[in-house]
């Protein structure tokens, strides 16, 4: 288990002021003025203010502030950099302000990196196994969740509650980081609503399909490899452990492994919670 140095004052606001610069970039896009009169695109501008707390929160050590401020460079990272590689590709000309936002997204991911890393925040969530898949199940449910939530208000407000199983995913990264069974249970029945109501919607498209059954995939992975483990452990083996000599004779010990339940989402078996355990 690696555990990162705490990172410096000085590198917790870089990445805060890389997201902040995203904020800057959708404020200024919120408002447009044409012949004399400014029109304000209020979607935009909420999505600014979004931003504005997300950059507050990555500058915070809390793993609850990190994991959303991060889905939040997510959701401006992945869009901006896929324009922003198309345009490179089709040697057309590059929009400042794509370029911008895909620049400043990936640099505050990689600035803000360790704090998910450090002493603080593995006290703070500490699944006894497969740490990293549960932070980036957690991650992309609030990502998918957020997103996917913006763009139903956005695009049709009247079918808000097309947005019910978006919501759910954010709801349960806060399980997962609590440590919760129903997190995990929530994200990927939550995951599988996504797509279905994302084919009903617009058909079979891969690209939506993938990112709605992303976090379900993230956080059920875990899941089988400790089931898989489990069925490894559960298999008695003999290990000759060398002699012990008491006047000639000579023992050989049988030694079995036990069964071993080691839990998924929590270390400790004397609690009676509803936290996630696997073998």
């Amino acid at each position: 288990m690696t555990i990162d140095a705490e990172p410096s004052r000085l590198r917790r606001i870089a990445a805060g002021g890389a997201l902040l610069t995203n904020a800057c970039v959708a404020a200024t896009q919120a408002f447009d003025t044409y012949r004399g009169r400014t029109h304000v695109e209020w979607a935009m501008l909420v999505a600014a203010a979004g931003l504005l707390v997300a950059s507050i929160a990555m500058v915070r050590r809390g793993i609850l502030t990190q994991v959303f401020a991060r889905a939040a460079a997510w959701i401006m990272a992945v869009p901006a950099s896929l324009e922003l590689l198309e345009m490179l590709r089709s040697g057309g000309p590059v929009h400042r302000e794509t370029a911008v936002l895909a620049v400043s997204s990936v640099a505050a991911l990689l600035l803000a990196r360790p704090m998910l890393h450090t002493e603080h925040a593995r006290a703070a969530f500490a699944p006894a196994r497969y740490r990293k898949w549960f932070l980036a199940g957690a991650t992309a449910s609030a990502a998918i969740g957020m997103a996917t939530t913006g763009l139903v208000l956005l695009v049709s407000p009247s079918d808000a509650l097309l947005a019910a199983p978006a919501l759910l995913l954010v709801a349960s990264a806060f399980g997962v980081l609590r440590m919760r069974a129903w997190g995990v249970i929530l994200g990927i029945l939550a995951s599988v609503a996504t797509v279905m109501v994302s084919v009903a919607l617009s058909g079979f498209d891969p690209i939506s399909v993938t990112f709605g059954a992303l976090p379900g995939a993230l956080l059920v992975l875990p899941l089988l490899f400790a089931r898989r483990s489990r069925a490894r452990a559960a298999e008695p083996s003999r290990v000759r452990v060398g002699a012990a000599a008491e006047g000639s004779e000579t023992r050989t010990v049988r030694v079995a492994l036990d069964e071993h339940v080691v839990g998924a989402l929590d270390a400790d078996e004397t609690e009676t919670d509803t936290r996630a355990q696997c073998v």
